[in-house]
């Protein structure tokens, strides 16, 4: 298992999925130690969600030629 998913307070985050837990050598630097990569500032953690859907949008909108969004193939 790699290092980077011993530590616990990223096991029990939120975001991380989207974070990954940060770098390799970020864990191995704090092995043994609880670490954030966002210094387990929550509205950081809330900003870095907002920004990556931002962008997601921002792509989504120069990408398309209509407005809406893409529908459910289950719909």
């Amino acid at each position: 298992m790699s290092s980077k998913f011993k530590n616990k307070p990223c096991l029990a985050c939120n975001i991380l999925p989207i974070c990954g837990g940060g770098c390799k050598q970020l864990a191995i630097e704090n092995e043994g130690v609880d670490y954030c990569v966002y210094d387990f500032g929550e509205s950081r953690k809330k900003q870095v969600v907002l920004d990556g859907f931002l962008k997601v949008m921002e792509e989504y909108e120069v990408g398309s030629d209509t407005a809406h969004l893409p529908t459910s193939p289950l719909a």
